[in-house]
């Protein structure tokens, strides 16, 4: 068990020294990351709207149907 815990404690301990990455964010990764966004926007606004046809169907009174009774 002690070796469990040597093991996590080095492990946790690496977890936390950096070095620096030189990392190169490209235009063509901005666009994707700005594209991602979009969508995800224009995703929730679909849902909010499908859901809110369906909300509002529930509330809305039954059309009568030709050759049914009227609705009193």
């Amino acid at each position: 068990m002690y070796r469990v815990w040597q093991s996590l404690t080095v492990l946790a301990l690496l977890m936390f020294v950096s070095s620096s990455a030189n990392a190169y964010l490209d235009p063509g990764t901005g666009s994707m990351i700005l594209q991602a966004i979009i969508a995800s926007v224009a995703f929730g606004l679909l849902t909010i709207k499908s859901w809110w046809y369906r909300l509002a169907s529930l509330f809305q009174k039954k059309q009568q149907k030709e050759g049914d009774e009227p609705l009193d």
